[in-house]
C-alpha cells in the first residue's frame, strides 16, 4: 500500500536526488519531492507548504547539511532531518547529531534510508503525540483522554513518587487490570526489579532540574507474566511551574527485538558459512600445492633411482666377483664384503621406495583374509627380543577387498616402524574388527589397529607424518608412511594415526569390503 510522503531534498546533484527518490519509491512510498540547493529556495519551499521530511547532503558548494538544519532550527519546524554523505567521517557525523539531526546515512549503503526514514516518520508521529498530550493536558483533560485512547502505544502519567495517575486503554490491556485497580499503584510492579536501579536514576536527574525529553529501552510485565521489551519516550510534565510527574509512551518492540535476532543469527550464520568456504579454500590450495610438490618429487625421484641403480649393480657384481677370485681372502675381508652387500641391499630398498612413490599404483584388488596376511608380515619380520607381539583377531571377519602385495607392504611398514619406536622394548598389539557404514556401498570396513607403546609422536611432528622425505630418525629418507598412505588411499582405505610423547602410538587402517562374507581361518 503507498504511503504518501512530501520529501524535501537538500541536494546540488539531480542524479543523486533521483536516487534517492526511487529508493523511497521502491519501498512503497508515494513520494512528492523538491530539491534545493541555496538557502534561499529552501526558505521559499518551507513557506510554500508543509513537509514530513527533509534529507540533505552534507557537504555542497553553497549550502550545506549543517546550514539547512539551522534554517530548519530558526523556523522552529520539527521535520525529521536526515543527513546523508559518502565523504565525512565518524566524528563529523557525531557532529551533525549533536546539533540536533535525526539520522546519518552514508550514501555507500544508502539500503539503510528506508528503515531510517520510517523510524523518523514514526518519531515525528509520536512527538507530534507528545506535543498534543502536553497541550491537552493544560487545555482540557478530556481531550487528552480522547487522544490518549485512540493510540495502541501504552501511555500512562505518574506522579514524582512512582505512583500511577493515568493509564490509558492499550495499558490496561496490557497490564490486565481495570482502571481503578491501576491508579495509585507503583509503575515499579510492572518494572522487573533489575531495571527499576535505572528508573531511579532517571527520577533523581529530574528532581535535580534536568526536564529534558528521555527516549529509552526497557522491559514491562504484562498480564500473563512475561517480560516485554519496550521502547519508552517519557517526557516530565510540569504544573504550576515545576516538574509534578512523567508522562510515559510505551511501545511493544517484541517483533523488531526479534527481527534484529533473526539479522544477528543471519549475519554469525553467512560469517561461518565464509570462514569454512575460506577454510576449503585454503584446503584446496594446500592439496594444489602438495600435488605440485609431489609430481615434481616423482619426477626427480625417478630419474634419480636410475642413476643410482646402474652404478650400485656395478658394485654389486664387483662384490659378487671379489667372493669368487677371493674365496680365502681372510674374515675381515668378508665382513666388509657382507657390510658393502648389506648397504647395497638397503639403497637399493630406498631406491624402490622412491620409485614406488614417483609411480602412479596399479591395484589388482581381490578378497584378503586379514589374519593371513598380518601372519605373514609378522612371520617375515619377527620382533627384537625385547619386544613382544599380541593380536587380536576375530575368527568371523570378512575378507578385505584389497590388493594383497600392497597393504602387505604397508603393514610391514607399520610393524617395523612400531619395532623402531620401541628400541627399549614394549609391547605390539594388532587387532582388527568389522565396522558398518550406512554411507558405504559395501557391508561396511575392516579396522585394523597397530599400536605401539614406543616413544610417541610429538605434536609438531603429526601433521608432517605422512608427507614425503619427513623423518625423525637418523637412518632412511621419510618415504615408508607416505608410500603407505598412498597405498591405503589407492585402494579406498584411510590411514590414521594417534599418539602420545612417551606413551606410544595407534595407526588405524580402514579397508573397504565387497560385501561377500567370509571367514579368515
Amino acid at each position: 500500500m503507498n504511503r504518501h510522503l512530501k520529501l524535501l531534498i537538500v541536494e546540488d546533484s539531480e542524479i543523486d536526488a533521483s536516487w534517492v527518490v526511487r529508493l523511497l519509491c521502491k519501498a512503497g512510498y508515494d513520494v512528492a519531492f523538491e530539491r534545493v540547493e541555496t538557502a534561499t529556495a529552501m526558505q521559499a519551499a518551507l513557506e510554500r507548504q508543509s513537509w514530513d521530511l527533509v534529507i540533505a547532503d552534507y557537504s555542497q558548494p553553497q549550502f550545506d547539511a549543517p546550514s539547512a538544519l539551522r534554517l530548519l532550527q530558526q523556523a522552529k519546524l520539527d521535520i525529521p532531518f536526515i543527513v546523508v554523505s559518502g565523504v565525512i567521517g565518524e566524528e563529523a557525523a557525531v557532529e551533525i547529531m549533536k546539533a540536533g539531526a535525526h539520522d546519518f546515512v552514508s550514501k555507500d549503503n544508502l539500503a539503510r534510508l528506508i528503515p531510517a526514514v520510517a523510524r523518523e516518520l514514526c518519531d515525528a508521529v509520536i512527538r507530534r503525540q507528545h506535543r498534543q498530550v502536553e497541550v491537552a493536558l493544560r487545555e482540557s483533560e478530556e481531550q487528552y483522554r480522547l487522544l490518549a485512547e485512540t493510540t495502541r502505544d501504552i501511555i500512562l502519567l505518574h506522579d514524582m513518587d512512582g505512583r500511577i495517575v493515568y493509564i490509558n486503554q492499550a495499558g490496561l490491556d496490557f497490564t490486565g487490570f481495570t482502571r481503578s485497580q491501576t491508579i495509585n499503584r507503583s509503575i515499579a510492579e510492572f518494572i522487573p526489579a533489575e531495571h527499576l536501579t535505572g528508573l531511579a536514576a532517571r527520577q533523581t536527574h529530574r528532581t535535580a532540574g534536568h526536564e529534558q525529553a528521555d527516549r529509552y529501552e526497557t522491559e514491562f510485565i504484562n498480564r500473563a507474566g512475561e517480560r516485554v521489551p519496550v521502547e519508552v519516550n517519557s517526557t516530565p510534565v510540569r504544573r504550576q511551574g515545576r516538574v509534578s510527574g512523567v508522562l510515559i509512551v510505551a511501545r511493544d518492540i517484541s517483533e523488531r527485538k526479534r527481527a534484529e535476532q533473526q539479522i544477528r543469527a543471519h549475519s554469525q550464520h553467512l560469517e561461518e558459512r565464509v570462514a569454512e568456504r575460506t577454510r576449503q579454500l585454503q584446503d584446496a590450495q594446500e592439496k594444489l600445492l602438495r600435488q605440485e610438490r609431489l609430481a615434481v618429487l616423482g619426477r626427480l625421484a625417478g630419474a634419480v633411482a636410475h642413476e643410482l641403480r646402474n652404478p650400485l649393480g656395478v658394485i654389486s657384481n664387483a662384490i659378487f666377483y671379489l667372493k669368487m677370485v677371493l674365496p680365502d681372502a681372510g674374515t675381515k675381508v668378508d665382513e666388509y664384503l657382507e657390510l658393502i652387500e648389506s648397504e647395497i641391499h638397503g639403497a637399493n630398498k630406498i631406491i624402490s621406495n622412491l620409485l614406488d612413490f614417483a609411480h602412479a599404483q596399479i591395484v589388482d584388488r581381490e578378497p584378503v583374509v586379514v589374519s593371513h596376511l598380518l601372519a605373514q608380515v609378522l612371520s617375515q619380520h619377527p620382533p627384537p627380543a625385547n619386544v613382544t607381539v599380541t593380536t587380536d583377531i576375530p575368527g568371523d571377519l570378512p575378507p578385505a577387498f584389497v590388493d594383497p602385495h600392497q597393504i602387505e607392504q604397508v603393514l610391514t611398514n607399520l610393524v617395523i616402524n612400531a619395532y623402531q619406536a620401541m628400541p627399549e622394548g614394549g609391547q605390539l598389539s594388532v587387532s582388527c574388527q568389522q565396522t558398518s557404514d550406512e554411507s558405504e556401498m559395501t557391508d561396511g570396513r575392516i579396522l585394523i589397529t597397530v599400536t605401539d607403546t614406543g616413544t610417541g609422536i610429538s605434536p609438531e611432528h603429526m601433521d608432517k607424518l605422512f608427507e614425503p622425505l619427513f623423518t625423525t630418525r637418523e637412518r632412511g629418507i621419510g618415504l615408508g608412511l607416505a608410500i603407505s598412505k598412498q597405498l591405503v588411499e589407492a585402494n579406498g582405505g584411510t590411514i590414521e594415526v594417534e599418539s602420545t610423547v612417551g606413551e606410544g602410538s595407534t595407526l588405524t587402517l580402514r579397508l573397504p569390503l565387497r560385501g561377500n562374507k567370509g571367514t579368515c581361518g
